[in-house]
């Protein structure tokens, strides 16, 4: 079988980028929850240091303190590491044909993912199997030529 991968330095996103994204959002989210850095520092058993590092960029934050950090604030971890954007929605408000609940994803952003419209299915997620991850009731959009699990990072 014959995989195409496109190179990812084409995506044009930085480490120090993401650590500066994703540290606004978790200080963000800190703030609107009313907690001070001491609270989330002693929530994760962690320094104010490195609270303080991780909401001005200068650390990356793990994959299981990203997950704590979302299930404290109840945020989507995928929101929260730069996966999804509010205001840069992948969805198109349009219905499509061939289903009764579906959703319809942008052309210039399958584009800039790499996928192809042919080869995507998508399903919706009814257990918490995947949880925190994927939370019940999420769409999940899987692209039928991938035999594995493709991690982007």
């Amino acid at each position: 079988m014959n995989k195409s991968f496109k190179p990812l330095a084409q995506f044009d996103v930085s480490d120090e980028d993401l650590r500066t994204e994703i540290g606004l959002k978790i200080r963000k989210v800190r703030m609107e929850a009313g907690y001070t850095i001491k609270d989330l520092a002693d929530c994760l058993e962690v320094t104010r240091g490195f609270i303080s590092n991780l909401e001005h960029g200068v650390t990356g934050c793990s994959l299981s303190n990203l997950i704590k950090i979302a299930k404290a604030f109840d945020v989507d971890p995928a929101w929260l590491a730069g996966f999804r954007a509010e205001d840069n929605d992948p969805y198109s408000p349009d219905p499509a044909d061939f289903s009764n609940e579906s959703i319809v994803l942008k052309e210039p952003y399958l584009q800039k993912a790499g996928l192809k419209k042919d080869h995507l299915f998508s399903v919706t997620i009814e257990t918490a199997d995947m949880s925190p991850l994927i939370k019940p009731g999420s769409i999940v959009i899987a692209d039928a030529n991938q035999q594995g699990i493709l991690d982007r990072e």
